[in-house]
């Protein structure tokens, strides 16, 4: 996008600090609530504080699940910075340090996540856990934005009727899911019900507040450079005009 040679990104997580490092882009929708991530542990820890001092896994340190997993811990009192991070890589690498004792609990996403709690290991905390987080919508290069507004707006359009059509067709999309990622159809259902569709925001709006602390928490961390204001990196005027013709 820097280059000039994508138009769009779903990745609002990534986007929003490169728009505050001078990258020509804007967050026009919001589609998700927050990260959908996990805080799950062996099943002999069944309560957050008991993994004081133990090892979690981690992708890698400084990434979306590591200031994630920073946001519970502050959440349940617990001072992050007495917990062991072990940096594992991917899903599978911590799914198999999980399964063989060598981690006491790791940030996982979903769908693997739920798999593992179905297998008996303990989820100790929920994306409600970590709160309102900008996490994935829809970027846009400017140049774009003052190109050609209509086709941002369809763009638009067709992300709001897709988290419309999942709320409202349940059923279907549970059977899409189900043979797309060959999951039982039970666990499909919880998935969707219980964990997918309430991270949803269902109409793309993300208050200017949470962006802003976001962000806030960006330039505590030292991810981005400089403090920023939210309206600095989103445009929500494009999908207010589609929500009103709808």
């Amino acid at each position: 996008m820097a280059a000039g040679e994508l138009d769009y990104s779903a990745s609002t997580d990534s986007g929003l600090p490169a728009a505050v490092q001078g990258v020509p882009i804007k967050a026009v929708l919001f589609a998700m609530k927050g990260p959908p991530f996990y805080l799950v542990s062996q099943p002999r820890i069944k309560k957050i504080n008991e993994l004081l001092g133990k090892k979690v896994g981690l992708s890698r340190l400084g990434t979306s699940p590591y200031y994630a997993s920073r946001r519970i811990f502050r959440k349940f009192g617990i001072d992050a910075d007495k917990i062991t991070y072990i940096q594992a890589g991917s899903n599978s690498n911590r799914v198999m340090a999980l399964t063989n004792g060598s981690l006491d609990a790791s940030m996982l996403s979903l769908p693997t996540a739920r798999v593992m709690i179905e297998k008996g290991f303990t989820e100790l905390a929920s994306p409600r856990d970590i709160g309102l987080v900008p996490h994935a919508g829809l970027i846009v290069r400017t140049a774009i934005i003052e190109k050609n507004r209509q086709q941002v707006k369809k763009m638009i359009a067709s992300l709001v009727d897709a988290m419309e059509y999942m709320a409202n067709n349940k059923a279907k999309t549970i059977d899409y899911i189900t043979a797309k990622w060959k999951l039982s159809r039970e666990l499909t259902e919880h998935l969707l019900i219980r964990d997918f569709l309430p991270m949803l925001t269902m109409d793309g709006r993300m208050a200017q507040q949470s962006v802003q602390e976001h962000l806030d928490t960006q330039y505590q961390n030292k991810l981005i450079s400089r403090k920023a204001q939210a309206g600095e990196v989103m445009d929500l005027s494009m999908l207010e005009e589609v929500l009103a013709g709808k």
